[in-house]
């Protein structure tokens, strides 16, 4: 993993276990209140497979077998959003957005839902990684989504 256009620097152990820190940070954030977990490694029963280059420059596409996340997109894109960034708060936002995509593959996975091409700050936008709130601020599902999801995965008690 490097940290594109940015730095050709490899990201280091402590860079990859922040990274991992942000994923799992926005992915729960995303699912906060819902009985959903998040594993690293095979084995899971809605995968998200998190890859270097996919889905033809978007942030993830969902098939029947599972999902992918573009890391390379996020990379991109979390350079280029807001003003410039230290290489920890890129590390960061890159965390935050793969943790957010990783949610909204995920969601296709558990419920069938269609896009919200409106609301750029919602999970369950079409564009994703077209706004700075996929990388340094603050996501949520749109109500329709919300209960859906609620209804399918039940809330924690």
């Amino acid at each position: 993993m490097e940290l594109s256009d940015r730095s050709r620097v490899p990201l280091t152990s402590p860079e990859i276990d922040l990274l991992k820190t942000w994923v799992r940070f926005s992915f729960y954030q995303a699912y906060s209140g819902l009985a959903v977990s998040l594993s690293e490694g095979s084995g899971g029963t809605h995968p998200v497979n998190v890859r270097d280059e996919c889905c033809s420059g978007d942030a993830g596409e969902t098939s029947i077998v599972g999902s992918d996340v573009n890391y390379g997109s996020a990379a991109s894109w979390a350079r280029s959003h807001g003003p410039a960034k230290s290489r920890q708060e890129i590390v960061q936002g890159m965390g935050y957005a793969l943790g957010a995509i990783i949610a909204h593959e995920a969601a296709h996975q558990f419920i069938s839902y269609t896009h919200d091409p409106s609301d750029g700050s919602a999970y369950d936008y079409r564009y994703t990684f077209r706004s700075a709130e996929w990388f340094y601020g603050q996501l949520h599902w749109t109500a329709p989504t919300f209960g859906l999801l609620g209804q399918k995965l039940a809330y924690w008690r």
